[in-house]
This record gives structure tokens, sequence and C-alpha cells, in this order.
């Protein structure tokens, strides 16, 4: 765990800014969708956004309104926890709320008896669902397109009141360079840290993530942590794992991987 919160995901961004001002980083929002589905209708589950989605959300990645979007399903169930989300990014609040007309035209071009059995359908798949707005600052990737592989894997953790410098210091110097050797590798395709732009949970949360185009590419990342911590002598250690425990709160940490079902990312 300890490993996970050193060298790795929701709150108000508005102190967090992880990124030297002169790289002029790019922030992006995200409207995410969490969905608990039967497993019985995983797989029309999927299905049916490939059918209605996806071309929807092809058409706005063409024409750059936004700059991401997926569906991926939770490799690491709970009872009450959600099976799937579908997300889609943009790089300002308006452009991610255009989406919704894009939709609309999209369901009124299948006509009125297809777009309510669509409606229907849908709605015979899903038991719980929420949503988040979420605000990403300076988030790097590499373009891509997955189909059926790729990970998402990430660790969530509150940052406590009033050490928001320390977090930003930190993850600067000892995480994002190694994000930066992965990225140049090709062992991710990208990552970024992560909290809610419209406050619906606990205040001070953060996520930081990353994604990579297969399963090698987990351990891969695991193992260059695991390589960066190794070069510490054995009292910056120390020093490093007590740095730590000053910015976070104990017992907040949750971890998250996912598989990627349909993804596609712009380059940033």
């Amino acid at each position: 765990m300890m490993r996970i919160v050193a060298c790795l995901l929701m709150t108000g961004m508005a102190g967090l800014s992880v990124y030297a001002q002169e790289e002029k980083p790019v922030n992006t929002y995200t409207r995410v969708a969490l969905w608990q589905v039967p497993r019985t209708k995983w797989t029309d589950f999927v299905d049916y956004f490939a059918k209605y989605d996806k071309p929807v959300m092809d058409q706005l990645f063409k024409d750059g309104v936004i700059t991401e979007w997926g569906i991926d399903s939770n490799t690491i169930h709970t009872a009450d926890g959600y099976t799937h989300s579908t997300w889609f990014s943009a790089t300002s609040m308006e452009k991610l709320e255009s989406v919704w007309d894009a939709y609309d035209a999209y369901m009124k071009k299948l006509g009125d008896k297809e777009s309510k059995a669509a409606d229907a359908k849908f709605a015979s798949m899903v038991t719980k669902h929420r949503d988040y707005m979420l605000k990403t600052e300076g988030m790097r990737a590499k373009a891509t397109a997955l189909t059926k592989n790729g990970y998402w894997k990430a660790a969530y953790f509150r940052i406590k009141s009033g050490e928001w410098q320390d977090f930003e210091s930190y993850y600067s110097a000892r995480v994002k360079p190694v994000y930066e050797a992965l990225m140049t590798q090709g062992t991710i395709i990208a990552y970024g840290v992560t909290g809610e732009a419209i406050v619906t949970e606990e205040p001070n949360g953060v996520t930081i993530w990353y994604i990579t185009p297969d399963a090698a590419g987990l351990d891969k990342a695991d193992a260059a942590f695991d390589e960066d911590w190794g070069k510490i002598e054995k009292e910056d250690r120390r020093a490093r794992r007590a740095s730590i425990q000053t910015f976070y709160e104990e017992g907040s940490v949750r971890e998250f991987l996912t598989k990627m079902e349909h993804y596609q990312i712009a380059d940033m």
C-alpha cells in the first residue's frame, strides 16, 4: 500500500497544481458514469455501448470536441460496487455539455420506435448508477485506441487540510519522473492527477492513475517504482515514508484496477 501511495484517484481541485507553470499543461474535464450491471448482462451492456454510444463518441472525437472517451469493466468486484464505467473528456465544460446535444441528435435519427426500445433495454440492464464531474490537471497522453485490452490502475486517498503543497512537491519530484520514463518506453499511454470538479464526496480527495496498453505494463510499472525506491538509502527511505504520512489521511487509501472495453485518447 505504501508503494501505491508513495509512487502512484475526488474533491476540490482549486489548490492542486502538480505541474510547473512553464509546462502549460492541458486541463481536462470528464463526465463519468458508474453502472452496476448483473453478471448475466455484462456482455450485453458492453455491446449496447458499442452500438449506441460508440458512434457518437467516434464522431465527437474526430471533430475535436472530446479528447478522450471509453467504457471499462471493474476487475476487483465488491458486494455492492459498480461493475462498469463510461466516460468522455473535453478541455472545457462547454464542450463537455455539448455532448448531450450530439446524443439527442443521434437518437432522433434512430426514430421514435428504436430510441424507445434502446432506452428500455438499457434500463433493464442497470441496477445502480451514479455520476461524477472530474477535473484532471496537466494530463499526459499518447494518442491510442484500445479494444478489449488495456488497464486503468489508480490509487485514491485524501490529502490532509493544509498539506496540498507537500503532496504536490512529492508528486512532482518522485512520481511524475517515473511516469514520464514509462511514457517514453511505451509502458503506459496516459497518466494524471484527478479530483472532483463538482464535489459530491468528502473534500480533499485525489486520484493518481495511469493507463497501460496491456497487462504486462502493470508489472513493468510496478517494477519501475520498485527500482526507483530501491535507489534510495535506508535512512532516506525512512524520511520519505515520514514525508508521505504527513500529507495523506491514514485509512483513506483505496485502489482500483479496471480493464478497457473500448477506449480512445488524443495526444496531450
